[in-house]
C-alpha cells in the first residue's frame, strides 16, 4: 500500500518531518484521534471555519491514524526541490501536544529512504503524486506503489539532499523548469496547475482563492 501525505503547503515543513523521521499532518481543531469516536472527530473537524467537505476530511484524518500500518510506503512532496520523498511507516499514529513540526501535531512515525525527481515521473504519477491538491491519499495502483520498492532497494536518490538553505514559504523562491503552454506554477502551493485552474491572469490557483 503506497499513501500519499501532503508536508504542509508545497512541502514547506519536508525538512522537518524528514529530520524527525515522522510524516505529519494538521486538521489543529483535532485531538488524539485513539481518543475520540468518529462522531467525535467530525465535530471538532466542523470548528474549522475555513474548511468544507467536514465527513471526507474527517475520513482522511482516520485513515492517516488507523489505516496507515507498519510497511505501508507514503511519498510526500518537497516543491522547493522539485522531488517525491519515499518512506515506509515504522510505528504507530500519535498526537503530541509538543509536535516537533510546527501546527501539526498528528503524527506517524516514518522511515525516509529516498527521492525522485518530478521530472524522472511519468505523466500520470505527476498527475497522482505532484498536482493531487488534498493532505491525504490512499494508492493502490502497482506502478505507483512501485515506487516504494525502489526506495527500500535503494534505487532512488539519497534521502539528503545537497546543502541548500529552504526559504520560508513567503519568500522561497520555486525552482525554474520549462512551462508547457497550458500549464502555470501557483504561487501559493508551488505546484505546476492547469491554466484551467486559475481565473483570467490569477498566479495563485482556485484551490487557494475560495
Amino acid at each position: 500500500m503506497l499513501w500519499l501525505v501532503r508536508s504542509g503547503e508545497g512541502g514547506e515543513v519536508v525538512d522537518e518531518c524528514v529530520a524527525n523521521s515522522v510524516a505529519a499532518v494538521g486538521y489543529p481543531t483535532v485531538g488524539d484521534v485513539r481518543e475520540r469516536t468518529p462522531a467525535q472527530v467530525l465535530e471538532e473537524l466542523t470548528r474549522a471555519r475555513n474548511r468544507t467537505d467536514f465527513e471526507t476530511l474527517a475520513q482522511r484524518l482516520r485513515d492517516f491514524a488507523e489505516r496507515m500500518l507498519m510497511g505501508d510506503y507514503i511519498v510526500t512532496s518537497d516543491g522547493a526541490r522539485r522531488q517525491l520523498v519515499v518512506g515506509r511507516v515504522n510505528g504507530t499514529y500519535e498526537w503530541r501536544e509538543n509536535s516537533p513540526i510546527p501546527g501539526m501535531r498528528h503524527l506517524l512515525p516514518v522511515e525516509w529512504l529516498g527521492r525522485i525527481d518530478w521530472d524522472d515521473l511519468d505523466e500520470d504519477a505527476v498527475t497522482t503524486l505532484v498536482k493531487y491538491p488534498r493532505t491525504i491519499l490512499e494508492i493502490t495502483d502497482p506502478a505507483l506503489v512501485a515506487l516504494g520498492d525502489r526506495a527500500v532497494a535503494g534505487d532512488l536518490l539519497p534521502i539528503t539532499p545537497p546543502t541548500q538553505v529552504r526559504r520560508t514559504r513567503s519568500t522561497r523562491t520555486p525552482a525554474v523548469k520549462a512551462a508547457r503552454s497550458d500549464e502555470r506554477l501557483c504561487g501559493e502551493c508551488f505546484l505546476w496547475k492547469h491554466l484551467t485552474q486559475f481565473d483570467g491572469d490569477s498566479t495563485i490557483c482556485r484551490e487557494h482563492t475560495g
